[in-house]
């Protein structure tokens, strides 16, 4: 696209990535970057936490520095909340936590995201974190995705391996909740002390949402 900026940096490397921040003049900081998969985190812990929670750090250090900035918005997951067990779903206020390194280190991240909420409202910079549930669609050839191991072992002609065969999840097309994520950072921008500090992006229909996972349960806009 005419005017596009494209480059890659190492999240967990400070300096180089705060100066590819400095040179963006961003505007808007949305920070997707993660060790996304839990047995990824299972096997590397370490780089699992380096990434999700020392990342984000460096993320809103090197955006807060922007004097463009008008909002940063932090995506983690719905595996940020501690899981009580209590048949319902979880909502934006409930307590954070995690049993394994992936899930930790994003509640951590959370934690990350409301050390900085301060420094943020001081230059009045919104500030927000996005919870997102399982989604579906392309670009996602990751291990261990169900629809890419279903299409895979189509292709082979091999059996499909189902891991949890009695879960159920609420899955969603991920344009979706990216749909969700601009419209946030946009009220973000627009009006920082009246956005919600963080916001949850799931299907609201209730059959499909089973007991422990999250749901929108307040307006971006």
């Amino acid at each position: 696209w005419p005017g596009l900026d494209h480059g890659i940096a190492d999240i967990t490397a400070a300096e180089p990535l705060a100066q590819r921040i400095a040179g963006s003049n961003a505007e808007i900081v949305i920070h997707l970057a993660a060790q996304s998969l839990v047995p990824a985190g299972q096997r590397d812990p370490v780089g699992t936490f380096a990434a999700n929670v020392m990342g984000t750090v460096h993320v809103l250090q090197a955006a807060l520095a922007l004097p463009t900035l008008k909002a940063a918005l932090i995506v983690t997951t719905d595996k940020v909340y501690a899981d009580p067990d209590s048949g319902r779903a979880f909502q934006e206020a409930d307590p954070l936590g995690g049993s394994e390194p992936y899930g930790a280190s994003k509640a951590a991240a959370e934690m990350a995201v409301d050390a900085y909420r301060a420094a943020y409202a001081a230059k009045r910079i919104g500030l927000g974190s996005a919870r997102a549930g399982n989604v579906i669609g392309g670009g996602d050839w990751s291990a261990d995705r169900l629809v890419p191991d279903l299409v895979r072992a189509l292709w082979s002609g091999q059996p499909a391996v189902l891991r949890n065969p009695a879960a159920i999840r609420p899955w969603q097309h991920v344009l979706d909740p990216l749909a969700g994520y601009l419209r946030y950072a946009e009220r973000l921008a627009d009006d920082p002390a009246q956005a919600p500090p963080s916001l949850n992006f799931a299907p609201t229909d209730a059959s499909a949402r089973p007991a422990g996972s999250c749901f929108t349960s307040q307006s971006a806009g």
